[in-house]
């Protein structure tokens, strides 16, 4: 088995979009194609290739084993933090909403208060707006 090559692209691909970024109409360009190297995947001797592919596959296992508990307890985090989220937002608004609903409680009991209030209120702000 060997390696994927580094680029995709054929020569003509390369000598083309070459081309149309230096705006060349040449044929002829100077643009080499990228050198592929094969690199096997597993050594020749399976020999000395088994300790070395078992002591990387021990690691490869101990390392997934890590970042698997790392995003697990990133989960957790996440999940108790969006909790949060909802009760903040719950705590929030709830008062906003129990005020809307009993509002009208409030006013219909405490109408005098209220109309006297407002009449102060009115008073008050005619004395700073008249010179």
């Amino acid at each position: 088995m060997t390696q994927s090559p580094v680029s995709s692209h054929t020569p003509h691909q390369i000598e083309d979009a070459s081309k149309k970024k230096h705006g060349s109409s040449d044929t002829h360009t100077d643009v080499s194609p990228v050198p592929v190297h094969d690199v096997p995947i597993v050594p020749a001797s399976s020999e000395k290739a088994t300790p070395n592919f078992q002591e990387l596959l021990e690691k490869n296992i101990k390392w997934s084993q890590v970042i698997y508990h790392q995003n697990r307890k990133i989960q957790r985090r996440l999940t108790w933090m969006t909790v949060g989220n909802y009760i903040r937002l719950f705590l929030i608004l709830l008062p906003l909403i129990l005020g809307v609903f009993f509002i009208s409680d409030f006013l219909s009991q405490n109408g005098e208060f209220v109309s006297g209030a407002l009449k102060h209120w009115q008073e008050y702000l005619e004395i700073f707006q008249s010179p």
